[in-house]
């Protein structure tokens, strides 16, 4: 069972964690809801405290769906294209696993 095993955690405050405590750390849908300066931290937390991590975030490849994004996404603070995610990964020292939803 894995409910008893979650973890809930604001990922704008302090990761109380050790280094790797957890075998997987994942993010669905919530890193583009910090501000670039919490969200470099929170993926620098994020690849510290666990031996594989996984996020997912809201992306745009094109005009359309950035508009797309931008109107579907209410509280989205980071509006990344794909290099741009890259660019923040490897500013943040993220090696994890990852993956983008568009809005098409």
């Amino acid at each position: 069972m894995v409910k008893p095993c979650l973890k809930i955690h604001d990922a704008r405050g302090k990761f109380e964690w050790g280094d790797n405590e957890f075998d997987l750390v994942i993010s669905l849908t919530m890193i583009h809801n910090l501000r670039a300066f919490d969200l470099e931290k929170c993926l620098r937390q994020i690849q510290r405290i666990g031996k594989s991590q996984y996020v997912t975030a809201e992306s745009y490849r094109n005009e359309q769906e950035q508009f797309n994004l931008q109107c579907w996404a209410l509280t989205c603070e980071s509006f990344f294209d794909f290099d741009e995610w890259l660019w923040m990964f490897k500013k943040a020292g993220y090696e994890g696993d990852y993956e983008f939803i568009y809005f098409e």
